[in-house]
């Protein structure tokens, strides 16, 4: 069943991209932090169904609430500008260089209470409801679908899902930037206490100057985006060896260069 949703989003244009994750362990031992990092394959059997059949009732809860006019939280993503495949895209190497030149044609998704397009999914409305114990938005729409089911009041409002609407999405902006620096901040740090143990093996995503000197690379251990330096251009796709030449966590610092 998972495979079959995640093809038929597929034929609709949903753009499905599973790059690995880093895993961050932070032990301490006398006050000092002791860090492991390690990239974890997202895309699995097991993955696809919960994330597919995850989907798919929220797609579902979407087109209920708009068949009955239930004032929810809905998540929209416009399509690029312009054909995703192009030959821009096309003419990167297959593997992560491409992968990232999809990414960054895409425009990010947002919130609204209009049913709209979802790009990245392939879905004409999509509205988050499966996980209220960790975002307010899709404990909001159950209480919705719940008092409409009971044939009770529905607890809000579309004035109210509008001040609703503006708190949980800038809430979720900074939750995101929140998560987003720690995990940078750890795995700074974990190169930091790695420093001296030898080279990474890093691709290179793309160059970011003519001579190919300073690139864009991943670290393919522990799955980080960051930039690298090299003393002659490695084309994208390619791997090589890089070292730390310095890292503070504390500074928001990194340096990596070729070994």
């Amino acid at each position: 069943v998972a495979e079959q949703r995640k093809a038929e989003r597929a034929d609709r244009g949903g753009v499905n991209i599973d790059l690995p994750e880093t895993e961050i362990e932070v032990e301490w031992h006398d006050g000092q932090p002791r860090v492991r990092c390690r990239a974890v394959e997202q895309e699995s059997p097991s993955h696809d169904v919960v994330g597919e059949l995850m989907v798919l009732t929220n797609r579902l809860m979407a087109d209920f609430c708009d068949d009955h006019d239930i004032p929810v939280i809905y998540r929209e993503q416009e399509p690029p500008e312009g054909e995703l495949i192009d030959e821009e895209v096309e003419s990167q190497p297959e593997g992560l260089p491409r992968t990232f030149s999809i990414l960054y044609k895409m425009k990010p998704s947002s919130m609204t209470l209009e049913p709209n397009y979802h790009f990245g999914l392939g879905l004409p409305r999509y509205a988050q409801t499966t996980s209220p114990i960790r975002r307010y938005g899709d404990l909001v729409c159950q209480r919705q679908i719940k008092a409409f089911l009971a044939d009770d009041p529905l607890p809000y409002d579309h004035d109210e899902m509008l001040q609703i609407l503006a708190t949980v999405e800038e809430t979720a902006r900074e939750a995101s930037r929140t998560q987003s620096e720690t995990q940078r901040y750890w795995i700074l740090e974990y190169l930091r206490q790695r420093k001296d143990d030898g080279p990474m093996e890093a691709t290179i995503i793309h160059h970011k100057n003519d001579d190919g000197t300073l690139a864009s690379i991943w670290l393919d251990d522990i799955a980080f985006k960051c930039n690298g330096r090299f003393r002659t251009s490695v084309p994208p796709g390619e791997t090589a060896e890089v070292v730390v030449d310095r890292a503070d966590p504390r500074q928001d610092e990194l340096s990596i260069k070729q070994a």
